[in-house]
Order: C-alpha cells, then sequence, then structure tokens
C-alpha cells in the first residue's frame, strides 16, 4: 500500500529543490542608467551613474556628480545571472 504522505512529503522536497537550484544558477537581471538631480522638479541634473554586469551579479558603477534622492532610470539591457 502506498503511503501517501510520505509521496506528498517527497514531492515537496523535489519542488524545493528545483526552486532553489534555479534560484542559484542566477536569472536576468535588468541594468539601469541613474540620473539624479537636485530636486523634485527634476530639472538640474547633477550626476550620474549605471548598473555594471560583474560575473553574472550587477553592481554598482561608479558616480559621476551627486547622488540624490530625486533620479530617473532607463533600462540599459540585463545581467544573465551567474552560470555555473
Amino acid at each position: 500500500m502506498l503511503n501517501y504522505k510520505a509521496v506528498l512529503g517527497a514531492a515537496a522536497l523535489a519542488a524545493g529543490a528545483m526552486a532553489g537550484l534555479t534560484s542559484q544558477a542566477g536569472s536576468a537581471e535588468p541594468m539601469y542608467f541613474y540620473f539624479f538631480y537636485s530636486d523634485a522638479s527634476k530639472t538640474d541634473m547633477v550626476g550620474f551613474r549605471r548598473d555594471i554586469c560583474n560575473n553574472g551579479y550587477i553592481t554598482s558603477g561608479p558616480v559621476a556628480g551627486q547622488v540624490t534622492a530625486y533620479y530617473d532610470t532607463e533600462l540599459i539591457g540585463q545581467c544573465p545571472g551567474y552560470l555555473y
């Protein structure tokens, strides 16, 4: 006779393992260019920076100018994620 609890537990364990594998392998993440402005009117740009794909992970590139709380972003591509 089949033990349904054991089968369901094994299926849940397998599904969890598969979910863990997909997150470890990495997935494509969007990369952005950031434009920083002096105030909420966003008329005077005071700095900018872009994301960089470094070994499959997104890192922040160097900032040119100032970083403020007022910014816009522009999608510039995708980082494919770290692949084994």
